[in-house]
């Protein structure tokens, strides 16, 4: 799980560029907050599984079910991004027992 979480952390400092290109602001005037918002909870959220914490299991979840329902109404829902997030929440399942 480890090795996914840092996959996803990789993906986190790749959305900061995203932030602060000219595209972003294309699609609606919240969605650049928002993306920012979402990818510093996700950090927290990556940083709790990493060091598997129940907490960060269900941040995750929780971030799992908001951010693909906000990307596919925004008209930005990528299935690789949610492969990833989706592999990640079914090893955190698995795992879920071994989670102080």
């Amino acid at each position: 799980m480890n090795s996914l979480c840092v996959l996803a952390l990789l993906g986190c400092f790749i959305k900061v560029f995203y932030v602060f290109s000219g595209e972003i602001h294309h699609v609606n005037s919240w969605y650049s907050t928002y993306v920012s918002l979402s990818t510093v909870y996700l950090i927290l959220c990556l940083y709790g599984l990493f060091l598997r914490l129940k907490w960060g299991f269900w941040g995750f979840s929780l971030f799992l079910l908001i951010h693909p329902t906000v990307q596919w109404w925004v008209g930005r829902w990528d299935i690789s991004a949610f492969a990833l997030f989706l592999a990640i929440e079914l090893t955190a399942i698995f795992q879920y027992r071994r989670m102080e």
